[in-house]
């Protein structure tokens, strides 16, 4: 019987893999199947390891920004002016 965790050689080396079951409602997984063809040439697994990667990113940023508030005090409506003025979006 093979293991759930596996390894395969991708191009960079061994890469480890858990193999998870997921359900999604019908409307979600036809969105991600359509978004997988168009951003991931059609690996939905592909497609959902970075949507996880940019979710983990987000709350790593979030408990971020709540330590530094929890230390420093709220960041104040001039702290932000200031941080668009120096980090425009554009």
């Amino acid at each position: 019987m093979r293991s759930a965790l596996q390894s395969y050689r991708g191009s960079i080396g061994i890469v480890g893999t858990k193999k998870l079951a997921i359900s999604l409602d019908r409307q979600l997984a036809k969105q991600v199947e359509q978004a997988a063809k168009v951003e991931s040439r059609g690996n939905i697994s592909a497609w959902l390891a970075d949507a996880a990667r940019l979710r983990l990113r987000q709350l790593a940023a979030k408990q971020a920004l709540e330590a530094y508030e929890a230390e420093a005090g709220v960041i104040t409506e001039d702290e932000l002016a200031q941080a668009r003025r120096l980090w425009p979006r554009d």
